[in-house]
């Protein structure tokens, strides 16, 4: 999906939430949803700890991280969220979510690239169908 946010220079998420903006760096945005077709209840940044969806919540929070931030680490989760966090902030169990990894992608900031990776830097569960969006070497 092309960042058109970036390409025409204005925000086109209007109304949506972006939580790793880092104080008008520029950033990409992409819609979680279109990484992970399993079935989770949250979904965790465990690069710079932050819950971005909770399946209780509702409220939906795109992946965006901030340029000069590095690779990113979204981990899509079954079970409860880390009960001292709340979505759109950042929260430290995050960093090592409980439960079970339905899926993962893993973005670069600023840009949104998706990088391949080995499953060892996943957890077991890298290969579940319908994770389409990371490749493995």
């Amino acid at each position: 999906m092309p960042n058109y946010s970036k390409l025409l220079g204005k925000d086109l998420l209007v109304g949506q939430h972006h939580v790793q903006n880092h104080g008008g760096a520029a950033h990409c945005s992409r819609d979680f949803h279109e990484f992970c077709k399993e079935g989770y209840d949250y979904v965790c940044d465990t690069t710079e700890p932050t819950l971005h969806w909770s399946k209780d919540c509702g409220v939906m929070y795109y992946l965006s991280p901030a340029a000069g931030t590095g690779w990113h680490v979204y981990k899509y989760m079954l079970g409860q969220p880390p009960g001292d966090c709340k979505v759109g902030e950042h929260c430290h169990a995050c960093a090592d979510p409980p439960g079970k990894v339905s899926c993962t992608v893993k973005l670069h900031g600023g840009d949104c690239k998706e990088m391949a990776a080995t499953p060892a830097e996943f957890g077991t569960n890298v290969s579940a169908p319908g994770m389409t969006k990371v490749s493995f070497i």
